[in-house]
């Protein structure tokens, strides 16, 4: 499955943006302080919502701000991905809608809400599958939506070295979890670079 549009409402410097994407790779350009690392961000929170070391967390700064200076009451992220096998329906099953053409595609919409009271401030999260707000979704299939963040590389011959917790080995054992067929493909790189 690929991801194929995502709507993101008063995250951030985003009021409202809908985005659709193409299955392989997607490039995002814009100048800085567009919103190019909200996008990106508002993406690793949806999808991390299951991943118990997340290493990115909404805060009470994460709310827009319209120019007059009145600050969005809630958060909007809604994912829909097209694209999927016959597993992968199966797994997500609570969170599949068919479209207007009869084509499965998964649905996760996510919304923080900032309540405050006594001037203390908190941020709640909803999050369900599919049309109905009622399909929520277990801890154990958001589990499922594994990614890796590979953050802009200022120093890149110190980020892409061997080391413990090196996002591209983590990357490389997700997409090959096969142990032996690890060693061959690490084999094959390594030939290729020298």
């Amino acid at each position: 499955m690929y991801l194929q549009s995502m709507h993101v409402k008063n995250f951030r410097c985003i009021e409202e943006i809908f985005l659709e994407l193409n299955p392989g790779l997607n490039v995002i350009v814009g100048a800085n302080n567009s919103g190019k690392t909200a996008i990106l961000d508002s993406l690793r929170l949806a999808l991390g919502i299951g991943n118990y070391s997340k290493n990115i967390y909404i805060s009470n700064d994460d709310f827009f701000v319209d120019k007059f200076g009145n600050k969005a009451q809630t958060i909007e992220i809604d994912l829909i991905f097209s694209g999927l096998f016959e597993e992968e329906k199966g797994i997500f099953i609570e969170m599949l809608k068919i479209n207007q053409d009869g084509i499965h595609e998964l649905q996760l919409h996510v919304r923080y809400k900032l309540e405050s009271k006594n001037g203390i401030y908190k941020i709640r999260t909803r999050y369900w599958g599919g049309e109905k707000e009622e399909n929520s979704i277990s801890i154990e299939v958001m589990e499922l939506f594994y990614f890796v963040y590979l953050e802009a590389l200022r120093d890149a011959e110190n980020y892409l070295k061997p080391s413990r917790g090196n996002k591209l080995g983590q990357l490389f054992v997700r997409l090959v979890p096969d142990e032996r067929e690890q060693e061959e493909r690490a084999k094959q790189i390594s030939g290729s670079i020298t």
